[in-house]
């Protein structure tokens, strides 16, 4: 099976002139933490990440209005092209330890995106510790607010509602399981 038959291929890009505000906005409707940035003609220039934005951006006190994607986008973005064999792809994403891989056709275009749940690993659970602290920031952002000092839309002590969380997630501690086998607890 060739990677292609398994990528998603709806993929938005921004650009890396894009502020960081737009960014947030586009992966709030899309419903994504990563964004491939393009440049002229649909080639990849770098990758933007829901993580890029807090960490990046948000921590260093940014203002999303006028920071620019290019300035906190990760250029280095490791591809694998469209008519590999998927195994070939599953194998470099684990080999690299990232979940998404960006699909590029033989003439360097963005056709599509893995994702680790493509039917390369299926019903698998990972605990993400944080990711409610990066969403609530993303989200946030989104809005027009600037996130200083958040904690996942929750107290300080950890404590409050999932309502933020995924459908499907569980909130333990202060992680999330994301996803779960079927049948699992």
């Amino acid at each position: 099976m060739k990677v292609k038959d398994v990528m998603s291929r709806n993929v938005e890009c921004i650009t890396p002139e894009s502020n960081i505000m737009d960014a947030a906005v586009k992966m709030r409707e899309l419903n994504v933490g990563m964004l491939p940035v393009c440049g002229a003609g649909e080639k990849l220039v770098g990758m933007v990440t829901d993580r890029d934005i807090t960490i990046r951006a948000v921590a260093d006190g940014q203002n999303p209005s006028t920071a620019r994607v290019k300035d906190i986008m990760t250029p280095d973005v490791i591809y694998c092209y469209d008519d590999v064999d998927a195994k070939e792809a599953a194998e470099l994403m684990k080999e690299k330890q990232i979940r998404r891989l960006v699909v590029l056709d033989r003439s360097g275009r963005l056709v599509g995106v893995l994702h680790r749940r493509h039917g390369i690993r299926r019903h698998e659970r990972r605990v993400v510790p944080g990711l409610h602290c990066v969403a609530a920031a993303v989200t946030l952002l989104a809005r027009g607010v600037h996130p200083v000092g958040v904690h996942g839309g929750r107290p300080a002590g950890g404590e409050g509602t999932a309502e933020d969380d995924g459908p499907g997630d569980r909130v333990i501690g202060r992680r999330i399981v994301v996803g779960s086998a079927e049948g699992a607890a």
